[in-house]
């Protein structure tokens, strides 16, 4: 083997008795200079001088402390001409450059049994490292992922993709289970976090193109319990032609084994795509806002790229675009709390249901009671689609119900609703009857503004901002929804104590106004 110094020098390996060396001498053979006490095994077609060898105590079987090593024969100080391509030491021996210089394949035991792996061949095990044509999954961070750590699988951003991670959420009205996959709307909420199962559990490194399952994980599970947290595909027969992504695979079957594959030239590192035994895993309108659903097509179109982010310590599980709801002492609307919501600064008390009219009196509406030391009905805040977190956000539509054990107008629902029907006014009434998965029924709590005061807020419904204007009871204050932004209702939401949470007191106070609720 020459050197490209003008075939001045020749590289070789040597072989006693008692050990090989790696030396280089001029064609004469004059000249001769030991590199490395040890046996090369190939030159690099491409880069000229480049040997490549191994080096360790012995060619032993188990994780004997081996290494790949690369020699630049062509440099003048002996201590610079090897680079270390390998650092685990596990059994990594006969390197051999591939034909165009980019690859070089080696044996190793990493994963316990004798293997050949192909790594970069000037970066290393920095590089990549791989076997029959499969590589290491790198996160957004450019580390290997491992089964037995936790990701958030988040889709790459487009013009029309600009959400956050994935998430799981009911795909249909009714029925609301098995919960399908969706990228939620909040750009800055990541996602629910995913772990990874290997077959077998051989090793804990994720592979392209090796069978995956793919499961939510999250210490909260209101939703849907009688399904697991898998990823599956609904191979049903009812199924649609593009079948949805759901949740409640199983190991071992073959619609929850998912492949995770680069996603081709010209995609920025470390972006994947995933696959399935029936085709590749891309993303439709959703049922709710449109938010995309995960499904299984094979237009190349709908295809769904995405990247992997480590959860690490300081990394919300749950991050809202918005901020946390606070009440009235400063902490955090919960949705399995109870509240009063309480406008401030009026003479009246809390919101209780009242009928909207003289008559009929159902379906109630929502009105202000003039009585100021009402604090009003209880009420419980939900979310109209799977969400693990149960801090209410600025950012999120909630369902809001009223609680209480007496009910008048038992024909509807106690949960809060704007008016949908074509009767409606300019200014529709909030009724009480409506239904979680409707957005008629969704409402958000946002941010009062500057001046509002501490922990005080408006409502704002799919349709617009809540408002008031006088009821048909004494003129007390009744809830509608307005075109005027300027004057939203404003609230503030006290928690309901064990004290007042009795059922006794709780009714009492509602019958003091209304004997008819």
């Amino acid at each position: 083997m020459r050197s490209r110094q003008s075939r001045r020098k020749v590289t070789d390996s040597r072989s006693s008795l008692s050990q090989a060396f790696f030396v280089v001498y001029k064609p004469d053979g004059s000249g001769l200079r030991q590199l490395l006490s040890q046996m090369g095994f190939g030159r690099d077609p491409i880069r000229h001088g480049i040997v490549y060898t191994s080096s360790g105590p012995a060619l032993a079987p188990g994780k004997s402390q081996i290494d790949i090593l690369a020699i630049n024969v062509d440099a003048p100080n002996p201590s610079a001409a090897v680079k270390k391509l390998t650092t685990t030491g596990e059994n990594n021996a006969f390197p051999w450059p591939s034909p165009d210089g980019k690859r070089t394949v080696f044996r190793s035991s990493r994963s316990g049994t004798k293997n050949l792996y192909i790594m970069d061949a000037e970066k290393g095990e920095s590089g990549a490292v791989f076997t029959h044509g499969k590589e290491p999954v790198k996160d957004t961070a450019g580390n290997s992922l491992n089964a037995g750590e936790l990701y958030f699988i988040q889709p790459v951003k487009t013009k029309s993709k600009n959400g956050g991670g994935l998430v799981p959420a009911a795909i249909t009205v009714l029925p609301f289970c098995p919960l399908g996959i969706t990228q939620t709307l909040l750009p800055y909420q990541p996602g629910l976090p995913v772990g990874f199962v290997l077959p077998l559990g051989v090793r804990s490194t994720v592979m392209t193109s090796s069978a995956v399952n793919i499961e939510f994980r999250a210490n909260i599970w209101p939703f849907c319990k009688e399904f697991s947290k898998f990823w599956e595909v609904d191979d049903s027969s009812s199924a649609p032609m593009e079948p949805s992504i759901l949740i409640g695979g199983k190991l071992g079957e073959q619609n929850s084994s998912f492949k995770i594959e680069k996603a081709g030239e010209g995609a920025r590192a470390n972006v994947y795509k995933l696959t399935t035994f029936y085709g590749t895993v891309g993303a439709i309108p959703g049922v709710w806002l449109g938010a995309p659903q995960l499904i299984v097509t094979n237009d190349t179109a709908k295809t769904l790229l995405v990247k992997f982010k480590k959860v690490d310590d300081t990394t919300p599980v749950c991050i809202h675009g918005g901020e946390p709801v606070k009440d009235t002492v400063g902490n955090y609307l919960k949705t399995d709390q109870q509240y009063f919501i309480q406008p401030p600064n009026t003479d009246g008390g809390g919101l209780v249901p009242a009928p909207p009219r003289l008559f009929p009196l159902c379906p109630l509406g929502i009105v202000q009671t003039l009585l100021p030391h009402q604090p009003g009905l209880p009420v419980s805040f939900s979310v109209p689609y799977a969400n693990i977190e149960t801090t209410v956000s600025t950012d999120d539509y909630v369902n809001i119900e009223f609680k209480s054990n007496k009910w008048a107008c038992n024909e509807f629902s106690k949960f809060w609703k704007v008016n949908e029907t074509s009767s409606a006014s300019e200014e529709p009434l909030i009724l009480v009857g409506g239904t979680p998965q409707e957005p008629y029924s969704w409402f958000k709590i946002e941010i009062a503004g500057e001046g509002a005061g501490a922990n005080t807020y408006k409502l704002t419904s799919f349709t617009g901002p809540v408002g008031t204007k006088p009821g048909p009871w004494f003129g007390a204050p009744q809830l509608v929804v307005i075109n005027d932004t300027v004057k939203p209702l404003l609230v503030k939401f006290k928690k309901v104590d064990d004290d007042a949470t009795s059922t006794p007191r709780v009714d009492k106070l509602g019958l003091k106004m209304f004997p008819f609720y």
